[in-house]
Parts: structure tokens; C-alpha cells; sequence
């Protein structure tokens, strides 16, 4: 949901803002500082603050970004001592159905690309995050495409498209 300048909610304009879940899901206010739109390029990073604490960025791509978000949260589990392993999720919002099959509706992504994602070791190494890093959640079959360049393959990079209009087969 975004709202306009005026605190209603804009149908018309269609943006996402941060959102992150731990043992709840959260949100960024729903504030047009944190608005990001469609062709919009953005840097997300996620960092091991503290013990069991995760600190979240997302701003405009550069040096001197005009929209920055950042938080920490509550994170159970997580240290500066201990394996870590995260995971990155593309979707449709679908609230209250989590592990539960998609819901056929007229939402879509299209054009949606990871130009990079790397995973830095404690040590001050860094990975990209790889094919065999991703499970894949197609569930029904076919809402899910998922195409990459061997350059973007290289960066831990993919383009995604979802299309929960496709009903699931009986």
C-alpha cells in the first residue's frame, strides 16, 4: 500500500517500499521518501551488527543517494561468531500465505533484475550468490521465469518475471 502526499491511499501510482519479516513482518512507513517505482535501481545491503541483530539498507544506487532507508531488527539466531546463511525472495505479496500455493490474481512482475548480489565471509572475502544458492517456489508450475546472462551468473545477478494469473492445474 503507498499513500499520496495528502496520507490516502494511492491505486494509481504503483511503488513498493522496504519490507523485511523476523518473527513479524514490518514495513517501512508508508512515506514517499521510502516510495521506490518501477525502472528505479536500488542498492540493498544487509549486515551482522551485533548479536542477534541485523541492520537493513535500501537506498537509490550512488554515492550521495536521495532516498536511503535503514534499520536494524531483531534477528534470533544470527552473531558475529556464528554461521550465517541468508536467503533472497522474490514475490508477490500474498499475506497469510506463506507455504501455502499461490493465489491466482492479476499480479505480476515483469523486468525485475538482480545486477549483483554478493555474500562478503567474516574474513572480508566475497562470494556471489550463485545458482545453487536458490531454491525456486513454482508452485503452480510456470508463475515463476527466472532467466540470467552469464555476466549476471558471474555477480550472483537474474532477471525474474512472476505471473500469479496462471491457475493452478488440476
Amino acid at each position: 500500500m503507498t499513500r499520496d502526499k495528502h496520507g490516502k491511499v494511492d491505486h494509481a501510482h504503483k511503488a513498493w517500499r522496504p519490507f523485511w519479516r523476523n518473527e513479524h513482518w514490518h514495513n517501512a512507513p508508508a512515506q514517499q521518501k521510502y516510495y521506490w517505482h518501477p525502472g528505479e535501481t536500488v542498492a540493498m545491503s544487509l549486515h551482522v551488527v551485533a548479536s542477534n541483530k541485523l541492520r537493513l539498507t535500501i537506498s537509490d544506487l550512488g554515492d550521495k543517494p536521495r532516498r536511503k532507508f535503514t534499520t536494524t531488527l531483531d534477528a534470533s539466531g544470527f552473531g558475529t561468531k556464528r554461521d550465517t546463511f541468508f536467503k533472497r525472495v522474490d514475490a508477490i505479496d500474498q499475506s497469510g500465505t506463506e507455504g501455502k500455493h499461490v493465489r491466482h490474481s492479476a499480479s505480476h512482475i515483469n523486468g525485475t533484475t538482480w545486477s549483483e548480489t554478493t555474500l562478503i565471509t567474516a574474513g572480508g572475502g566475497d562470494q556471489a550468490m550463485m545458482p545453487g544458492f536458490r531454491k525456486v517456489i513454482d508452485d503452480p508450475p510456470a508463475h515463476v521465469k527466472i532467466v540470467s546472462t552469464r555476466q549476471q551468473r558471474l555477480h550472483g545477478g537474474e532477471s525474474i518475471a512472476i505471473n500469479a494469473s496462471k491457475k493452478k492445474a488440476h
